[in-house]
């Protein structure tokens, strides 16, 4: 057999051990996700409201018990809990845009049940999801200003959404965070004005657009001078601040 023929007989054997190559990076689930559901941004309140209606309700009072317990819902905080209704999140749902580019998976407690469902995604297993539908409708309305600014609508990560009372305390939120309920989010700030840094200047834009035109006064912004992040809510009333004290642990 000619030296051609014996390369053209290897190549397959090659493809296939380059293929199997235990260094390969496994494909990012998220991005299959979205390549298998075509999935486009999230970005206007009606396509919110289309997200959310595909989920189930689930009432404080039909929350599982070992849910309760983990969370610590039914402790302190259960008066201010027990009236509201929580979103069931299964499976790949968790990858599902929201609001512009941020998933579901973003705005989820990242506690053992994430840890559990990101390794079990093809199972049955769901998370409980507690969500303001203002907060999401502020967040497509913050990503509309930063585009007809000729910004980057993109360009921020988000740290935080919904937690629950044992995780709020193992973080170090604030004793009475609204993250508690599902009315903040907290951002890290990227290069928002396309200038190839991310500074503060970037987080000033985001700020501004915060102040004047989201949130104005009828919630809270938390500034953290220094860093790169932004807190947001819909309390219903203006608040501002610089930092806040971390939640002490609470008896019921």
């Amino acid at each position: 057999m000619c030296l051609r023929s014996r390369l053209l007989l290897m190549i397959p054997v090659i493809l296939i051990v380059c293929n199997c190559s235990p260094d390969k990076p496994a494909p990012d689930p998220a991005l299959s996700y979205d390549l298998m559901f075509r999935q486009e941004p999230v970005l206007s309140h009606s396509a919110v409201d289309s997200i959310l209606a595909k989920l189930e309700l689930v009432p404080f009072q039909k929350l599982d018990k070992d849910y309760l317990k983990y969370s610590e819902s039914d402790g302190p905080f259960k008066a201010q809990l027990q009236n509201k209704t929580y979103y069931k999140v299964y499976g790949k749902a968790i990858f599902k845009y929201v609001a512009g580019k941020i998933r579901i998976k973003d705005l989820l407690p990242q506690d053992s049940f994430y840890i559990r469902n990101l390794e079990n995604l093809d199972s049955n297993y769901y998370q409980y999801w507690l969500i303001d539908k203002k907060l999401l409708y502020k967040t497509v309305d913050l990503i509309a200003e930063l585009k007809k600014g000729g910004y980057d609508e993109y360009a921020y990560e988000a740290k935080h959404g919904h937690r629950h009372p044992q995780l709020n305390y193992k973080v170090g939120g604030a004793l009475g965070s609204r993250h508690l309920f599902g009315e903040a989010i907290d951002l890290r700030i990227g290069d928002i004005n396309k200038d190839g840094e991310a500074n503060q200047v970037d987080k000033a834009i985001v700020m501004e657009i915060l102040e004047k035109k989201i949130i104005k006064d009828k919630g809270g912004i938390g500034r953290y001078p220094e860093t790169m992040i932004i807190h947001y809510d819909t309390r219903g009333y203006k608040r501002r601040w610089n930092s806040y004290t971390p939640a002490k642990k609470l008896k019921k």
